[in-house]
């Protein structure tokens, strides 16, 4: 038999290898801080915040093996300080291990680079590497070939030429040439490489490339994962409210909504009259509830509908609850353009009350069968009374073969569905108020909205349906077109088109139509014939 370790050797052995692999251990014995206001050197305790960005990290590194976040976030909630200590950890507990930090502003980044600096001279000597290299952008550690470095947004591909495996973008949203500089990021971090981090957090600002970024990923387009930090979550924020505290009714309904107490609702109205002069919006982006919220401040969109809209929406669906269809069941459907396109093929579900599905297909190629199967499977899945009653298809593109294909399987079937043909550019059925049947529908969908239908809880779907801007064409209002949409945000709206398309036509109009109108067509409340109209 071998001769037992020496029990001192064991422990030492045994907390080693917890302060290289649990962060939360490290940071509470190594790091440490000097308090802003009593200047006590404080150990790095995470608050709820940065325990919840803690959780996403090791979430993924459990689920994939490396990190990638996209965090909005709220202000002093400690974002960028956990960052930069996880960095730390990283750069100081492993061998061959870069580190970068990229901010906004020059000065920004040098404060972030001062706190790691702090984290080193306050970490106990016995537990931290000696640095060899010591400079104003830099702090190398030579017996690790590992090291910490620093860089501001301000050219395009910074970063380009470095290896780097654990990225801090500090202030994202307010980043110059956002896109050529997350370029040089993915080539400075190899992509999906085993334990490398990117962690880009930020405030709002206005619907920029960082929202776009921020809602392709909500949406499942990038690599990236969002991490929304909403304001309320911070035990701090609190007040006593004063005698003169006035709450509105869209106060009260904003507390309803998040279940916020009336300390944080007196918190929130002196914050908003103390530090934005009343400015509502730009509370919300610089201390935000919701992820539409944080992105809703932008002087280049007018919402058609604004996210006061949604949110009431969102809150009767949770008071609805799981509650049986009442009604007629219309499903909207809105195709991609192809299995490798950046749009997605969108099914969204609603009776005469509120949203009941969202679903996205997965699509291996271009085929309209493969469509017409994936639809029908996803109807085949839910629960009969969760079943559509009429689908209606934006025709437009290469949605005229799935809508003209799924009609037919339906009749062949006796399918109790009927497909509905939609094209957005027609003439709308009240041309004195919309410009278009597409500014109509999305009209209809907000007046549905306003007066009582209500919303599931889903990010994606908020964020589309407040997403297109309008104009006035003389008495008419004009959504904003798709094309041009895109073209502003990279951003498609499928999710919010996909409900649109249920308001092309009323139940009430459909339900008049026999047999004969659906194998010949019929008419929509505009008074129409095309024979696509109704399969």
């Amino acid at each position: 038999m071998g001769a037992s370790m020496n029990p001192a050797i064991a422990n030492a052995l045994a907390t080693k290898q917890r302060l290289d692999s649990d962060f939360g251990f490290f940071a509470a014995t190594h790091l440490f801080y000097k308090h802003k206001v009593t200047l006590e050197t404080t150990p790095f305790l995470m608050n709820t915040a940065q325990a919840m960005i803690h959780a996403e990290c090791e979430r993924q590194l459990a689920e994939r093996g490396y990190v990638r976040i996209i965090l909005p976030k709220s202000r002093q909630q400690g974002a960028s300080t956990y960052s930069t200590a996880r960095g730390y950890w990283k750069a100081t507990r492993n061998r061959n291990t870069t580190v970068a930090v990229m901010a906004h502003l020059d000065d920004a980044t040098h404060n972030l680079f001062a706190m790691v600096r702090q984290y080193h001279t306050l970490c106990p000597k016995w537990g931290r590497p000696n640095a060899s290299s010591n400079a104003a952008n830099s702090l190398d550690f030579g017996s690790l070939n590992s090291g910490y470095k620093l860089a501001t947004a301000r050219s395009k591909g910074t970063g380009r030429s470095a290896n780097v495996q654990f990225f801090h973008g500090s202030e994202v949203a307010f980043w110059p040439s956002l896109k050529d500089n997350l370029a040089g990021i993915g080539q400075a971090v190899l992509s999906q490489g085993p334990g490398t981090e990117i962690i880009l957090e930020s405030t709002g600002n206005g619907r920029n490339e960082y929202y776009t970024l921020a809602l392709n990923s909500i949406k499942g387009l990038t690599d990236y994962r969002v991490c929304f930090l909403p304001w309320y979550i911070s035990p701090e924020y609190k007040a006593k409210p004063s005698a003169t505290l006035d709450l509105s009714d869209e106060d009260w309904a904003y507390a309803e909504t998040y279940g916020l107490s009336i300390e944080q609702m007196a918190w929130r109205s002196a914050k908003i009259f103390s530090d934005f002069d009343g400015d509502v919006t730009l509370f919300d982006q610089e201390y935000p509830a919701s992820f539409s919220r944080a992105f809703a401040r932008s002087p280049t969109g007018n919402p058609f509908i604004r996210p006061v809209v949604t949110e009431a929406a969102k809150r009767r669906g949770v008071v609805l609850g799981n509650m049986k269809p009442k009604g007629p069941i219309r499903m909207g459907v809105d195709p991609s353009a192809g299995s490798h396109s950046g749009d997605r093929f969108m099914l969204v579900t609603r009776d005469d009350l509120r949203v009941r599905q969202k679903i996205q297909l997965k699509l291996t190629t271009d085929d309209t069968m493969e469509a017409i199967g994936a639809i029908l499977g996803a109807i085949e899945a839910m629960h009969p009374d969760e079943r559509p009653d009429a689908i209606f298809v934006d025709r437009i593109g290469v949605g005229a073969g799935v809508c003209d294909t799924l009609g037919t399987v339906a009749r062949s079937k006796n399918h109790r569905f009927r497909v509905i043909g939609v094209k957005g550019s027609e003439k709308a059925s009240n041309s004195d108020r919309y410009f278009n049947k597409r500014s109509e529908m999305w009209g209809e969908m907000r007046e549905w909205l306003t007066q009582g239908g209500a919303l599931i809880a889903d990010d994606e779907l908020e964020a589309d349906l407040t997403l297109p801007a309008f104009k006035y064409h003389g008495e008419q209002y004009q959504l904003e077109p798709k094309d041009r949409l895109v073209k502003r945000t990279g951003v498609s709206p499928d999710c919010g088109d996909a409900l649109a398309d249920t308001f092309y036509l009323p139940f009430a109009v459909l339900s008049t139509l026999g047999p004969d109108a659906l194998r010949s067509g019929g008419s929509n409340s505009a008074g129409s014939t095309d024979s696509w109209k109704v399969l």
